[in-house]
């Protein structure tokens, strides 16, 4: 479910640039509904923010927190491979674990092309410890790979300082943007969220993109 769910969400990424003018729309055998729980506190922590009850700060804290439980609900319900460590072919890229922070099982799994699943090389590994040291190690990971900061997490940052708000903890890399032209082998992301989770996320874009074509359907046929 939440591979599916990453399909949905980088089907819009890998489309959009090689063919912006032909709509196209995730099979319905393969649409997943978020529980109906989550979205209710989701649309409760949005109405505390619009009604400004709470800053920008609490709302993303709160966000995670909510992501961290809608995580364990959901793979509790797949059947995908738990990981521990990185693939061969990550660590080809430059990917590297970080140090003096632990692995958490129960988000961390991967999928392979070489596999029956009909998925394709992906990895995420989970890890948490102090707020402090996830941020250096994410920065260390992130430079040794070669991955930038996110353009959007960079202007949400800028903005925060212009308007004089307090600066969103936590931290992004990416090698990619949404919406534009993608010139990557391997989608990846470096990211810390303001609990001091860190998470490292990487997939072969072109196995992505034939795993994606496999599960969309064009609704003018």
């Amino acid at each position: 479910m939440r591979i599916i769910l990453k399909i949905i969400l980088l089907s819009w990424v890998l489309t959009s640039c090689n063919n912006p003018a032909k709509e196209r729309e995730l099979n319905p055998a393969d649409r997943v509904e978020v529980p109906e729980h989550v979205q209710d506190k989701a649309r409760q922590i949005e109405s505390l923010y619009e009604t400004r009850e709470i800053s920008l700060a609490e709302y993303k804290f709160r966000m995670a927190e909510l992501t961290d439980e809608a995580g364990r609900l959901q793979l509790r319900m797949d059947n995908l491979a738990a990981a521990s460590y990185l693939p061969e072919w990550a660590l080809e890229m430059g990917l590297s674990v970080p140090e003096n922070m632990e692995v958490v099982p129960e988000f961390s799994h991967m999928t392979s092309w070489d596999d029956l699943s009909g998925m394709f090389n992906a990895v995420t590994l989970v890890f948490t410890g102090e707020y402090e040291t996830a941020m250096q190690e994410a920065e260390r990971i992130a430079k040794e790979a070669e991955i930038p900061l996110s353009t959007s997490w960079q202007k949400n940052f800028e903005m925060s300082k212009k308007l004089g708000n307090p600066v969103p903890k936590g931290i992004t890399y990416m090698n990619y943007d949404f919406g534009m032209s993608q010139d990557v082998d391997y989608l990846v992301v470096v990211e810390v969220d303001p609990l001091g989770k860190l998470t490292i996320s990487a997939a072969d874009a072109n196995q992505m993109k034939s795993v994606i074509d496999k599960h969309t359907v064009d609704p003018k046929k």
